[in-house]
């Protein structure tokens, strides 16, 4: 798909139709897991936009994560809405499992972006490869990066293209399709 207009044929993104409430409780509850598989000082990343970075902030927090602050990623193609500004960002809250040693052997982030959409999407919250590869560098050297809503695997390539080891759940089999061939397309262009 490489316009908006497209998007409308792709498949629904699991969990965005929630409102605040259930937001809240249901990121709780899966960043919980993360927390419970995450090795201690872990990086994590998490996406959102205005209407929900309030309850993020919460959910990181009532996931057993230490909320560290909030990255703004500014898109400047985002669709004018008449009468109303521009969305015209997201948010990274970020945070680790516990204490982050200041030893470790990972690269410092830029703290914000200033970076369209991908021109070609094939997947309705795909974010760029250029955002993502930055978050993966926060991953400590030869560690691993989880994405548990994997979708088209932005994250997944960014790891590899990184040199970090990947895990990715997507419950969407079109969506695991998609995955699988941009990781094959990722490893080719790799070596």
């Amino acid at each position: 798909y490489n316009n908006d207009s497209a998007m409308r044929f792709m498949p629904e993104v699991e969990g965005d139709t929630r409102d605040q409430r259930s937001h809240l409780a249901w990121c709780s509850l899966w960043l919980a897991d993360c927390l419970r598989i995450a090795k201690p000082g872990a990086f994590l990343a998490v996406f959102t936009d205005w209407r929900q970075l309030a309850n993020t902030i919460d959910a990181v927090q009532c996931g057993g994560f230490v909320f560290r602050g909030v990255a703004p990623w500014c898109k400047p193609t985002s669709r004018p809405q008449f009468g109303r500004m521009r969305n015209s960002a997201e948010y990274v809250v970020w945070g680790s499992r516990g204490a982050m040693p200041s030893d470790r052997d990972a690269d410092i982030g830029p703290g914000h972006w200033v970076e369209s959409f991908p021109t070609t999407r094939e997947h309705m919250t795909e974010k760029p490869m250029g955002v993502m590869r930055d978050l993966a560098k926060q991953c400590i050297r030869g560690g691993v990066v989880l994405d548990p809503f994997g979708g088209a695997s932005t994250t997944g390539c960014a790891a590899l293209l990184e040199g970090r080891r990947f895990i990715g759940i997507e419950t969407s089999p079109a969506y695991f399709e998609i995955a699988c061939r941009r990781h094959a397309e990722t490893e080719a262009m790799a070596e």
